[in-house]
């Protein structure tokens, strides 16, 4: 059984990569992209993956305020930042975060 991945960030250029990275591995499948927040929130309920790949700064609703509003149930949701400040990190791990990752990856 494949590892459901949604990657939730604004820069085509990282999700691109992810999306290649994926499309060639027999165990996490790439389920779903959002490059906001807000829309990732819309589809989470619905793609329901077993990771979300989060980004913190993005246009319309941020990663922080996603990681506020989701109910993650079973999902781990892996931050993947530039921002290395010990203070952004402590905050998206208090948020809920179970992994910080620093760009690029």
């Amino acid at each position: 059984m494949k590892i459901r991945v949604m990657v939730c960030d604004d820069n085509e250029e990282f999700v691109a990569n992810a999306r290649s990275h994926f499309a060639v591995s027999d165990k996490i499948e790439l389920v779903e992209t959002a490059s906001n927040g807000k829309d990732a929130l819309e589809r989470l309920d619905s793609v329901r993956p077993d990771v979300l790949l989060l980004d913190l700064v993005m246009p319309t609703l941020d990663g922080f305020s996603v990681l506020e509003r989701l109910n993650k149930g079973n999902m781990k949701v892996i931050v993947v930042s530039a921002l290395s400040q010990d203070a952004f990190i402590s905050k998206a791990m208090n948020l809920g975060a179970d992994f910080y990752m620093m760009k690029p990856v």
